[in-house]
């Protein structure tokens, strides 16, 4: 049922798609023209894409611990393990908490974004240059490399529920020679409230942790004071169910939005009050 779904809400999104020679705001128009398609240097490409192919090929086994729902690529599956190791483990855990024992690759062949997405959010980044990131969900940390890369001056704030993927993440940044990324542990509930107490403002947000209804506004709520006119969010896995369509339906209508770009997999929001109100539907 999950995958009909996708597929319709698929089929909608082409079906409402306009190329950019549709789209007449200048703004939007330089966006898609010098950004979302820009080539990203090949130093950068090669590092991210061998951190990736060791990803693909790691068989080590992670205890993952899953605090919210997963999206389109990280979908997960029970596990049906009966070791008394493992039955132990599980019960460290409250019954909202899924934990499960997986390979790195599995986790990666599952959980890392298509080269293409990894490549826009480091072409958001370069472009934009904001000062201090914020990224909910760092993962095994490959878009958090690709932001790191593209800003290295730019202060980056990822969070991470899983203890076993965020030692993976922090391996990679080492190996990587990234040091402007402070990787948060825990749950988001817990965790953000004290990375937004350290913060004045901030200039993008990357919501790809939590893909229910509910959390996904309250992130989004709890980052607006702290948006600035330039500030830009991006949020991963906006039609992965009808909660979190119905979530990108609020952000789009709410009084701050300005302008979105719905891409399927991602939409991202502007605040820009120079800019006309709009919402576009781009295929990507």
């Amino acid at each position: 049922m999950k995958e009909v779904f996708i597929i319709n809400s698929y089929f909608k999104h082409l079906f409402k798609s306009k190329s950019k020679f549709k789209i007449h705001s200048p703004f939007i128009y330089d966006l898609i023209t010098n950004v979302f398609n820009a080539k990203v240097p090949d130093e950068v490409t090669e590092k991210v894409m061998k951190k990736r192919k060791k990803l693909y090929s790691n068989k080590t086994v992670l205890e993952i611990v899953d605090f919210g729902a997963g999206s389109i690529s990280k979908t997960r599956t029970k596990n049906k393990s009966k070791s008394k190791s493992k039955s132990k483990s599980k019960k460290k855990y409250d019954a909202t908490y899924k934990a499960e024992f997986k390979t790195v690759k599995k986790i990666a062949k599952a959980a890392l974004l298509k080269q293409k997405y990894v490549n826009l959010i480091y072409n958001l980044i370069n472009h934009f240059q904001p000062k201090t990131i914020v990224e909910l969900g760092t993962s095994l940390g490959i878009t958090t490399s690709a932001m790191a890369l593209a800003r290295p001056c730019g202060k980056i704030f990822s969070l991470e529920g899983c203890a076993s993927t965020a030692s993976i993440a922090q391996e990679n940044f080492k190996k990587l020679g990234i040091k402007n990324v402070k990787l948060n542990l825990g749950e988001f509930d817990t965790v953000l409230p004290e990375v937004i107490k350290k913060l004045d403002t901030v200039d993008f947000v990357f919501f790809d942790g939590n893909h229910r209804k509910e959390a996904t506004i309250s992130y989004f709520e709890k980052f607006l004071p702290l948006k600035t006119n330039e500030t830009v969010f991006v949020f991963d896995d906006i039609h992965w169910s009808k909660g979190m369509e119905k979530a990108w339906e609020y952000i789009k209508d709410h009084p701050e939005t300005v302008v979105t770009i719905d891409l399927f997999q991602m939409g991202i929001v502007f605040f820009r009050k120079e800019l006309s109100p709009q919402h576009i539907v781009y295929r990507f």
